[in-house]
């Protein structure tokens, strides 16, 4: 049975399968070299777009999990003078727009050591009249292109598992925290672009269907980064609107919060929006939740929930506690549907020894 036969009953409500799913969205392995094995040849070399996806088929090939494939598509304007002009300096690079009243920039530091944003596209006033500009033309992209793009990822994929793409929150145009200060010192030029973005991903969102991509992933944060009332009034009417479109569509939505999410757990925000598969349900020191039984105790049970192994044990633990750790979320998730998983993304440099064993242990 292929990985997306499996998915499939799955998601048809039958448990005899248990799922092994750690989000994985590149070659993450420290002591094997990464080497495409087919079959057929790589479909995205090195250096192309979505190189990393070959990373993630030969991760699930390697560990014979079920795997939930990522990849995007690069929407292309069909004029190109408004594609983003990309420099680079040393260690800065920069993305330059061109709108008729002016430029905006975003400059990013990479320096071997650390990684970070000097600028943002969006610092003031005048920035967002720009960017509504620039959205606002680029919603008329090279559609057979971005079409051809994704048949492309689809048929790479093929039977292995199932393809999703990330989705993000229109909301979140900037530095998260100059956005509180935006959203209130000019609310008609940030709720316009914001309005501008929802149009034009939903634009993409129906292309990313046709193209045969089977689930959204949201990737929505938690109270370390936003409060239940900024949720309410800028993310919520976006997702759950976006969520069921896509399940009308006969797609289905893995929701994505790896960090803060008791506050929203108390107020019944997750069982409000009703993603088809909730990751991850964290406990400190990177959630907040007393404990993963205590949260699948509050999510509604027609959401399965999808976690919650910790990724520093997966790193540098033992294959003892790597097992123990397994043992530990099926005790926790009794009861409940649940896919194995990690707590978030594997991290880079983990050994296959502890991967083998979260995979062997998860089965059993």
């Amino acid at each position: 049975m292929t990985g997306r036969e499996k998915w499939g009953r799955f998601l048809a409500g039958d448990d005899s399968i248990p799922l092994v799913a750690p989000l994985c969205d590149k070659w993450s392995v420290g002591d094997i070299p990464y080497a495409w094995k087919g079959p057929g040849p790589e479909p995205f070399p090195p250096g192309a777009n979505n190189h990393q996806l070959c990373g993630q088929l030969m991760m699930a090939q390697t560990f014979g999990w079920e795997p939930l494939f990522l990849a995007a598509i690069d929407f292309q304007p069909k004029d190109k003078r408004l594609a983003v002009k990309v420099s680079i300096h040393e260690s800065k690079t920069m993305f330059t727009i061109h709108t008729p009243e002016g430029d905006l920039q975003r400059i990013v530091e990479d320096n071997g050591a650390t990684h970070r944003c000097l600028k943002e596209y969006l610092e003031s006033e005048s920035d967002y009249q720009k960017m509504l500009w620039h959205t606002l033309h680029t919603q008329d992209f090279d559609r057979e292109d971005a079409l051809a793009q994704g048949r492309k990822i689809r048929r790479a994929v093929g039977d292995a598992g199932m393809l999703g793409t990330w989705v993000d929150l229109c909301v979140l145009m900037t530095d998260i925290q100059a956005l509180f200060f935006h959203c209130m010192d000019f609310p008609e030029a940030f709720e316009a672009l914001c309005m501008a973005r929802r149009e034009r991903q939903r634009k993409q969102l129906a292309l990313y269907r046709e193209a045969g991509f089977d689930y959204l992933f949201y990737v929505v944060p938690g109270t370390e980064w936003v409060s239940p009332s900024f949720f309410r009034a800028w993310m919520q009417e976006e997702i759950k609107a976006n969520m069921a479109w896509w399940k009308s569509q006969g797609g289905f939505t893995v929701w994505h919060t790896c960090g803060h999410a008791k506050a929203f757990l108390e107020q019944g925000i997750y069982n409000e929006m009703m993603p088809d598969i909730f990751e991850t349900l964290s406990e400190p020191p990177v959630g907040n939740i007393p404990s993963l039984e205590w949260a699948r105790q509050r999510l509604d049970e027609r959401i399965v929930t999808k976690g919650n192994l910790s990724l520093e044990l997966l790193l540098n633990g033992s294959e003892s506690d790597v097992r123990q750790a397994v043992r530990r979320v099926k005790q926790q998730t009794a009861g409940y549907r649940h896919i194995m998983a990690l707590s978030d993304n594997i991290l880079d440099g983990t050994p296959s020894r502890n991967l083998r064993a979260f995979v062997e242990e998860s089965r059993r």
